[in-house]
């Protein structure tokens, strides 16, 4: 699965050129398509790398907070096998900069 998605970057990365143009969707369908899932649609897979991808940048994109980064011995197998094989994505990260709330007065 995740060589999959390394071959298709139209997936993940918002420079390729055709990137606004092509059906993901349709590609996320042949896939579960390919891989005969049972009770499965392209949604469900969807969700599953999207939950892995977003664990991905929250562990290598720590918050702020003066907290240091987890050592790798402390991390869970699953959090290893996420750094390990989702490393592709680093630099695909878009960042949402929450603007601060202005008081009405």
């Amino acid at each position: 699965m995740v060589t999959w998605l390394v071959e298709n970057p139209v997936l993940y990365d918002r420079s390729q050129g055709n990137y606004h143009k092509t059906d993901r969707d349709a590609m996320w369908e042949r896939k579960v398509a390919e891989m005969q899932l049972e009770n499965c649609d392209w949604e469900r897979l969807f969700t599953w790398y999207k939950g892995l991808r977003d664990r991905y940048f929250k562990m290598t994109h720590p918050k702020k907070t003066g907290s240091a980064a987890v050592p790798d011995e402390d991390r869970t197998a699953g959090d290893r096998w996420i750094l390990r094989n989702f490393q592709f994505l680093r630099g695909h990260a878009n960042r949402h900069h929450r603007r601060q709330a202005q008081r009405v007065s």
